[in-house]
């Protein structure tokens, strides 16, 4: 039992993408990489973007991977919370107005992904930052 465990393990951990990639369409996905966030930024489904590139929503995120090293909703994620970082650095809207004015459905689902990703939470981003660096 403990050798056919060991083995699945060996097996999970060598599995490679062997998928074959075409370099013209990786290439065309990095290309509108801009363009992909600020429509996914402005509510367009991942399939209909898909539909634009003439893939299937599978395919399409697994170019869009290939090209970024990241997908979609992540690279989202992460360019919502530079904008906020920008907002806490540069304004004094509160909080919660940062949230609605990114497009958060609530303050604590705003505050719980920024704290993923930066590693704080904003109050404490923005205090670091006002004072400096030195807090």
């Amino acid at each position: 039992m403990l050798q056919f465990i060991d083995d699945l393990a060996k097996t999970k951990k060598s599995k490679k993408d062997t998928y074959q990639y075409d370099p013209t369409e990786v290439a065309a996905i990095l290309e509108s990489r801009d363009e992909i966030l600020s429509r996914r930024y402005l509510g367009v489904p991942i399939p209909l973007m898909a539909l634009d590139f003439n893939m299937p929503y599978r395919k399409f995120n697994r170019y869009y991977k290939k090209a970024t090293n990241s997908n979609v909703r992540d690279d989202k994620k992460r360019d919502r919370v530079k904008a906020a970082c920008k907002l806490l650095t540069t304004t004094d809207l509160s909080v919660g107005a940062i949230a609605d004015e990114l497009e958060y459905k609530s303050h604590a689902s705003f505050t719980r992904t920024f704290c993923e990703v930066m590693g704080c939470t904003p109050t404490r981003y923005r205090q670091y930052h006002r004072r400096g660096g030195d807090a």
